[in-house]
């Protein structure tokens, strides 16, 4: 079974984390995803992989 959450919260932000705190204080159930930080650590992944790659 899958859980069951009342707010999903994806990004960052003031209003993100001001939503996610309402909610709590109100007793919903909260999960925050990370979305903007999983693609900085994929851009820096590629940038790294352009930067030290070879085509000979």
């Amino acid at each position: 079974m899958g859980s069951r959450y009342d707010l999903a919260v994806i990004g960052s932000g003031g209003a993100a984390f001001a939503a996610a705190i309402r909610a709590t204080t109100l007793g919903k159930s909260v999960v925050m995803g990370a979305l903007t930080l999983y693609l900085d650590f994929v851009n820096m992944f590629t940038f790294l992989l352009n930067l030290m790659g070879s085509r000979d």
